[in-house]
C-alpha cells in the first residue's frame, strides 16, 4: 500500500516535532515533558485526562523552552544613533508642548481680562438707566458661567481619574 504523499512531504527536525507553516517547531511533548519535569510532578501530569493532559504538557514545554522572542524585525536594527535621535526627537516634542501649554495659559487669561472688562462695562453703563435688563444679563452670564465651569470640572475630573 502506497504512503499517502502529504504524510511524506510534511518536514521534521531533528526532534521528529512537527514543522509549522510559521516555521516554528510544534514541540512533541510526551517525551520531554518527563524529561523536564521531577517525577512526582509528571506522575500527577500523567494521571490527568487526556486533553487536558495534552494542554498541560504542551504549556510546560513552551514554558521551559523560552528561546528568544520574536519582535518587530527592525527592532535588532536599532543602533545606539537611533535610540539617540529618538531621545532627542522627544526632548523636542517635550519643549512643544510646554510652549503650547504656555500659550494656551496666556490665551485662557487673555479672554477671562476680556470678560471681565466686558462685565464691568456692563454694570457701569446699565446699572443707574436699565437695571432691569441688567439683571436678565447678569442671570444669562451667570448661567453660562456656571455651566462652563461645571463642564471645566467635570473634564478636569475625567482627565484625572483616566490618568490613574
Amino acid at each position: 500500500m502506497p504512503e499517502n504523499s502529504t504524510e511524506s512531504e510534511i518536514p521534521t527536525d531533528k526532534d521528529s516535532s512537527i514543522v509549522t507553516g510559521a516555521g516554528s517547531p510544534e514541540p512533541s511533548a510526551e517525551p520531554e515533558v518527563s524529561s523536564i519535569l521531577p517525577a512526582e510532578v509528571a506522575e500527577v501530569v500523567g494521571k490527568l485526562p487526556e486533553p487536558i493532559r495534552k494542554s498541560m504538557e504542551l504549556s510546560i514545554v513552551s514554558m521551559m523552552q523560552g528561546g528568544p522572542r520574536m519582535g518587530h524585525p527592525l527592532v535588532e536594527k536599532f543602533t545606539p544613533e537611533h535610540i539617540t535621535k529618538f531621545l532627542d526627537y522627544s526632548h523636542e516634542e517635550t519643549k512643544r508642548q510646554l510652549t503650547l501649554r504656555s500659550s494656551n495659559r496666556w490665551f485662557t487669561l487673555a479672554f477671562i481680562l476680556i470678560c471681565l472688562i466686558f462685565f464691568g462695562f456692563l454694570i457701569v453703563f446699565l446699572a443707574d438707566q436699565h437695571s432691569a435688563i441688567l439683571l436678565d444679563i447678569l442671570k444669562v452670564l451667570t448661567g453660562f458661567l456656571g455651566g462652563l465651569g461645571g463642564g471645566y470640572g467635570l473634564k478636569a475630573y475625567l482627565d484625572h481619574k483616566s490618568e490613574d
